[in-house]
């Protein structure tokens, strides 16, 4: 009879493979921030490991990219940074993203869509590009970044499965900050292994570097069909998933909702476009100027650190830094 790989063979593979690398997951930004023309192929962000179970990246049913305006909730009672967060915990991620539904609890529903609407503002004289966004477009330009480099495919939300293969359910969700500084990744992900009823849930959210406003238009993320934002939108959503994967690999199992990660948690101070946000987290990595980072809720984030000004920058760095990037 021929061997027939098990849930248990894909997951022993993933944990070898990435065993090595999930201390030192990499935020893609940080090594390779040149800002490629509009257009241009994307960046391949490092590909964590050379072997992985094979991967299917499954398509959300809703066809289009959610693209808002980033909210600011500090003056509402919500989370620092406009976290998203999702009703139902973990087991309504996927729902509640695919119709971006609810963004805190403690917000009234009125409150809530007032918010949305000031916020998405910013975004109106782009509609027409936003629309036209699918998810189709975004995960093949983001499929060949992600890890494993070979034996993984995209396939439609109704298509069958093959033995042994990871399944990621993947709901992505673009912020653009108010200052058109910076974007910001929300990724629900649920991944599936094998015969394995019970997913691997994670919530992770990237902040790309932020862009000075010297010779940078309000339409700079939108020119030539929103080449630029597409690009780094697909970087991110790579990046993202071989995060996950990483701790996928470190910590197969995760903890109850609502338990406190174990572990010191220190202030973290980073930027969102223009504006500094605060978090209390664990550092998980750190390299030039963008770190790796575990809230007290249990999620995931890639952000770039706030630094002074007369900061020493490592000289590892200085060659990927982005001319007239702040």
């Amino acid at each position: 009879m021929a061997f027939q790989p098990t849930a248990a063979h894909a997951v022993r593979s993933l944990r070898l493979a990435l065993a090595s690398a999930c201390m030192m997951v990499v935020s893609a930004s940080a090594l390779a921030t040149d800002e490629p023309a509009p257009g241009a192929a994307p960046v391949v962000a490092p590909v964590l490991a050379p072997a992985l179970p094979r991967m299917a990246l499954r398509l959300p049913l809703a066809q289009k990219v959610e693209v808002h305006g980033a909210m600011n909730f500090d003056k509402a009672g919500g989370q620092a940074g406009g976290q998203i967060l999702y009703p139902g915990g973990l087991a309504g991620l996927l729902v509640g993203i695919a119709t971006h539904a609810a963004v805190s609890g403690g917000i009234q529903s009125a409150e809530r869509t007032r918010m949305r609407e000031a916020a998405d503002a910013v975004l109106l004289p782009h509609k027409a590009i936003l629309d036209s966004y699918t998810q189709q477009e975004l995960m093949a330009a983001a499929m060949p970044q992600m890890a494993p480099e070979k034996d993984k495919r995209l396939l439609d939300a109704k298509a069958a499965l093959l033995a042994g293969e990871l399944v990621l359910d993947s709901v992505p969700v673009l912020l653009i900050t108010q200052d058109l500084r910076a974007v910001v990744l929300e990724h629900a992900m649920s991944i599936k292994s094998g015969a394995k009823t019970k997913p691997y849930e994670l919530v992770i959210r990237v902040v790309s570097p932020a862009r000075t406003t010297a010779g940078m238009g309000a339409a700079y993320w939108f020119e030539q069909n929103g080449a630029r934002l597409k690009q780094e939108s697909a970087r991110m959503l790579a990046e993202s998933v071989n995060i996950v994967l990483a701790e996928m690999a470190r910590t197969p199992v995760l903890p109850e909702p609502g338990a406190a990660p174990a572990g010191v948690f220190r202030t973290v101070r980073f930027a969102e476009g223009s504006t500094e946000r605060i978090e209390r987290a664990q550092i998980i990595s750190e390299r030039c100027g963008q770190a790796l980072i575990r809230t007290l809720r249990g999620h995931l984030m890639s952000v770039p650190l706030s630094v002074a000004a007369d900061a020493p920058l490592d000289p590892a760095c200085i060659a990927d830094a982005e001319p007239g990037q702040s």
